[in-house]
């Protein structure tokens, strides 16, 4: 006998029983837990303020333009150090 069981109720039935219960009171928390998150999150949506669609709109337009931009740049100072490096090559070997 192990700790008090009998025969007819083993311990390890009685400890599965509480392990089976412990997971179930987990389970429960767990989800618990999660929905008190989504409530937290739709809570803070709330307190969000969105931008306007004329604000949206004018910022795309700044993005893009910056984007134009910067490529072009790049796309100049790399042409301009290749041929740099191509004329270095020429001159060592």
């Amino acid at each position: 006998m192990v700790g008090g069981s009998s025969p007819l109720w083993p311990a390890k039935k009685i400890l599965h029983k509480e392990r089976e219960r412990k997971m179930e009171n987990e389970k429960v928390g767990v989800i618990r837990k999660f929905l008190n998150f989504l409530s937290e999150v739709r809570a803070e949506l709330k307190k969000a303020t969105w931008p306007t669609r004329k604000e949206t709109v004018g910022t795309t337009i700044v993005v893009i333009i910056l984007v134009v931009f910067f490529g072009f740049f790049l796309f100049f100072f790399d042409a301009i150090f290749s041929y740099i490096i191509a004329k270095i090559k020429l001159l060592i070997g």
